[in-house]
């Protein structure tokens, strides 16, 4: 794939190749050549692209849910071996692969929009501090994250994405960064439907693997620890933050949970907010062992695609029991006090990472690990997050 410098402006964003169109809902069906075509013969979109505006309609609104009550009668981790829900689509290989590039293709067009906006001023006059911010902000709520993934493929009602063995899943570590937090070794099952995911891991008796992850070098092995004063048998694999820095995650053989995507009104503001919660089997190691039961990101709805004067933008991460000295409900997870969970990076081809300058206009700077510099939280938690999960 051929890449070029960066340009600002091109066509208006409201021109849309008809072709990566009908690639918009890859995760009700994906076609796999569709996305695979797109890429190899437009290469990185420019100014040539899909409106994100056009792209954001054409997926189901998220529904209100009254969360507090929402309680399936199954445990998460039964998911791996129900057999009361059909499997839907096999997430191979090439469908993990397209699918990841279509995710690229996406985010390097929303950049056009955001530079072209910045470009003619929208944000504020060009070089300004508050206009490149405005840019970064616009680009944040607008882009697709590994959250977004998971998320969709969860929504697909009575019916499972299925991934059998950790082959498939090779594209996440090769070609892309920032597509998955969790170890992409030693899968022995992963499904995904049903407003759940659950992943089931063979850990062997001896495994250590460094693998290059774009500038890093990320490490997953199996050990054996102790949790809850428990010794048991995890896959360890360092994750980088936030903030750059490497943190440890632990993976027991089963990592489940549930996910509901929803929109709220919070002080004024309507808010699209995507929650793992019920978790099992992820914990960070970090000033001690600490069960994570909760993730939440949510992020500002834009209205037909207006600029968001004021958006909001975040991330949590909820522990209960934990045992360092520090609020229950952290707006990050991550360094040394575990409140680092920035908002998740947008998925992209590991290229763009490598060679910035190709890929990124000027007003942001992306790190070859997979980091956007001043990738910041924007505004306040919302309020229903302290009543859905209070102290335990």
């Amino acid at each position: 794939m051929t890449h070029r410098k960066w340009k600002s402006g091109g066509r208006p964003a409201e021109t849309v190749r008809g072709f990566a169109l009908l690639c918009v809902s890859v995760f009700a069906g994906l076609s796999g050549d569709c996305a695979k075509a797109s890429s190899r013969e437009h290469g990185p979109l420019r100014g040539d692209f899909i409106s994100p505006r056009r792209a954001e309609a054409a997926r189901p609104p998220a529904q209100p849910r009254n969360f507090p009550e929402l309680r399936a009668n199954y445990p998460p981790r039964s998911l791996c071996d129900r057999q009361d829900i059909p499997d839907g689509t096999r997430l191979t290989h090439a469908a993990i692969d397209s699918t990841g590039r279509y995710f690229s293709d996406f985010n390097v067009s929303v950049l056009a929009t955001a530079d072209s906006l910045y470009r003619a001023g929208v944000f504020g006059p060009v070089g300004e501090n508050d206009s490149r911010r405005g840019a970064r902000r616009y680009f944040q709520i607008y882009s697709w994250n590994a959250i977004k993934t998971i998320s969709d493929l969860t929504e697909r009602g009575l019916e499972l994405a299925r991934v059998d063995g950790d082959g498939h899943m090779d594209p996440l570590l090769s070609d892309f960064m920032n597509g998955a937090m969790y170890p992409l070794r030693h899968i022995d099952r992963a499904r995904l439907g049903a407003d759940g995911f659950c992943m089931r891991y063979n850990i062997p008796t001896k495994y250590k693997e460094s693998f290059k992850y774009g500038g890093a070098k990320i490490t997953v092995e199996a050990k054996e620890v102790k949790i809850d004063g428990e010794k048991t048998r995890v896959l360890s694999r360092e994750w980088i933050d936030g903030k750059g820095d490497k943190i440890e995650l632990y993976f027991k053989d089963v990592f489940c949970g549930r996910v509901v995507r929803e929109e709220i009104m919070d002080r004024g503001d309507r808010l699209e907010l995507t929650t793992f919660f019920d978790m099992e089997g992820l914990h960070v190691h970090r000033h001690g062992t600490h069960h994570v039961s909760a993730m939440i990101s949510w992020r500002s709805v834009p209205e037909e695609g207006k600029v968001i004067e004021n958006p909001r933008i975040g991330a949590a991460a909820y522990f209960p029991r934990i045992k360092v000295e520090l609020p229950i409900f952290l707006p990050d997870i991550g360094v040394e006090d575990l409140r680092d969970f920035a908002y998740p990076p947008p998925l992209m081809v590991m290229d763009a990472f490598l060679s910035p300058e190709a890929y990124f206009p000027d007003w942001i700077e992306a790190v070859d690990s997979g980091q956007l510099k001043d990738w910041e939280t924007v505004g306040p938690m919302p309020l229903i997050l302290s009543e859905r999960f209070p102290d335990l």
